[in-house]
């Protein structure tokens, strides 16, 4: 008897069945039993906690049909040895991840100048998701006398807009917990678009995001009083229920993500200087001030990261419409650490500057610094650089006029992105030889 154990997500795509479990099920077969016992086997839905339709049916057949063990290798490296083994006990269900799904419609009020959804809303579904995936991930596995937990963003890796999204189609967002330290939890975000008339869906975005878990408190930062800042960094990081995966490989390529970023956290720490920053925001202009309202927060007070980050896009928009005087859209945005929350009431100030261009790209630094509206108190709360591409009457790509840095400083940073986008180029070069090398192959 072979033993599978899979997250329905594994098992059947939004296209087959518009069904979403967050638990697994657990069922046997025996090796070469025929395909049409097997497809008698999935009608039988007293052993099913959900409606198939024929089409899955079918599928799920073939899939086990013709399983064999590398097939059973590229199903079980995120499942816990547990479940494998045949215990499916609630309690052996906290090391397994569990995927978050949302789903929403994009309206006109979701919508850039070029029509296109705004790069903005992505990147807030994407830190909705990845919350709830990890707040649910930390509370489903914690102790039973332990205290509950809120997720935080901490870190996010680049995020990359493969595909635009249109208007009127559905973005649905599934995020899941990849690996796990003593105190963080990695989670995966991948955005899907789909044609609502069509049924078509495509991958359009991916990221990689890091959260800390702090002891959820009956407290409410929804008030504006006190400093509110100081309160929420003295609430204790949680220990983070570790998860046991089956195979090796996902264990060790997670513990190196993390050892990576752990090294590039600090090196950028390093060079970075909190106060050089606040004197080179303080010598311009903030590009966008916001109050950050309760529709820009958690129930308790705490300002999204997503709204950030929304802000953050926004402002680099506005930089790169004024220089190209056409249509732009987001390309990609680069790595962030979110130092300080920031609150309801909070006054957001958005700082955002070219610092690269290339023929057909511009890269823009946007740094946040958040203000406490009641004692004046200012911190810098993220930074990241978003990489933008005009677009001409015909939504494709043109070119942008170069800017020329003038200070040392303006110098330096070009010099640094321009080195930056040549590597990426030739990284691109090589992914397109080897894909072309891989068609060409009988």
């Amino acid at each position: 008897m072979q033993r599978f154990v899979l997250p329905l997500r594994l098992l059947v795509s939004a296209s087959l069945s518009r069904t979403h479990l967050s638990r697994p099920f657990v069922f046997g077969f025996a090796s070469g039993t025929s395909l049409v016992a097997l497809e008698s086997a999935f009608r039988d839905t007293n052993n099913l906690a959900f409606p198939l339709t024929s089409t899955a049916i079918r599928t799920m057949s073939r899939l086990f049909h013709t399983a064999t063990d590398s097939a059973s290798a590229l199903v079980t490296p995120l499942l816990p040895k547990a479940l494998c083994d045949g215990d499916a006990s609630a309690s052996t269900l906290s090391g397994l991840p569990v995927p978050v799904t949302m789903a929403q419609m994009l309206l006109p009020d979701d919508a850039n100048p070029a029509g296109q959804v705004h790069g903005g809303v992505i990147l807030r579904l994407i830190d909705q998701a990845a919350f709830a995936a990890a707040t649910k991930y930390f509370n489903q596995g914690r102790e039973s006398d332990s205290p509950p937990g809120v997720a935080a963003l901490a870190h996010i890796d680049q995020v990359n807009f493969h595909k635009p999204i249109q208007i009127g189609e559905v973005a649905e967002v599934i995020a899941h917990v990849t690996y796990t330290s003593e105190h963080s939890i990695e989670v995966s975000v991948h955005v899907y678009a789909e044609n609502p008339l069509t049924g078509v869906k495509r991958l359009t975005n991916t990221a990689r995001t890091w959260y800390v878990v702090k002891q959820f408190s009956a407290e409410s930062f929804m008030r504006r009083v006190g400093r509110r800042t100081e309160a929420m960094t003295k609430f204790p990081t949680l220990s983070v229920p570790q998860l046991d995966v089956v195979a090796q490989q996902p264990k060790d390529d997670g513990r190196a993500r993390y050892t990576n970023l752990k090294a590039d956290r600090k090196l950028e720490a390093e060079a970075a200087s909190t106060e050089a920053a606040k004197r080179e925001v303080d010598a311009q202009q903030p590009t966008l001030i916001h109050v950050l309202l309760p529709s820009d927060c958690f129930s308790n007070g705490v300002a999204q990261a997503g709204a950030i980050m929304k802000l953050m896009d926004t402002a680099a928009g506005v930089v790169a419409f004024r220089h190209c005087r056409s249509n732009v859209v987001t390309a990609s945005l680069e790595s962030m650490d979110f130092k300080v929350p920031a609150f309801n009431g909070s006054l957001v100030e958005v700082y955002a500057k070219p610092i690269f261009t290339s023929s057909r790209s511009m890269d823009i630094e946007v740094i946040v610094i958040t203000q406490d509206s009641l004692s004046g108190s200012r911190d810098i709360a993220t930074s990241s650089i978003f990489t933008f591409v005009a677009l001409d009457e015909n939504r494709r790509p043109k070119t942008i006029e170069p800017i020329t840095p003038t200070t040392d400083e303006e110098k330096r940073k070009f010099a640094k992105r321009q080195a930056k986008y040549e590597q990426r180029k030739i990284q691109r070069q090589a992914a397109k030889a080897v894909a072309a090398g891989a068609g060409s192959k009988p």
